[in-house]
């Protein structure tokens, strides 16, 4: 299970990453990590750009600049993982958000892991 400290850490690493990368796709293949349909999950999420990421106890909060907020929460613990180029993607994963650069990111979850939108 993810600690405090590793949060706030991957929460500052993916704020000096993403800021500023604009959404292009989110692939949902575990229904059941999201609060939402994922092809409502992509409509509310294509084309946005990321203006902030910062957590807020336990979950990491990223700020599109269309109003919306993806909160991610690790569950029992994941790994998370950067790709500059789609070819270097994990290959296992329960969510994957891929930018206009081609560069994105894959989270697997080992259990109880979430994957939500809000505005």
């Amino acid at each position: 299970m993810a600690e405090l400290p590793e949060i706030a850490k991957l929460a500052g690493q993916m704020r000096d990453t993403l800021v500023g990368k604009t959404i292009e796709t989110v692939l949902l293949l575990q229904e059941k990590c999201a609060n939402i349909p994922p092809d409502e999950f992509l409509r509310r999420t294509r084309g946005a750009r990321i203006t902030d990421v910062w957590h807020k106890g336990k979950w990491i909060i990223t700020a599109l600049d269309n109003g919306e907020n993806i909160f991610l929460s690790f569950g029992m613990g994941a790994d998370v993982w950067f790709f500059s180029n789609e070819e270097t993607a994990a290959d296992r994963y329960q969510v994957k958000v891929i930018f206009s650069d081609r560069s994105g990111y894959t989270a697997r979850f080992w259990w109880f892991g979430k994957f939500l939108i809000t505005n």
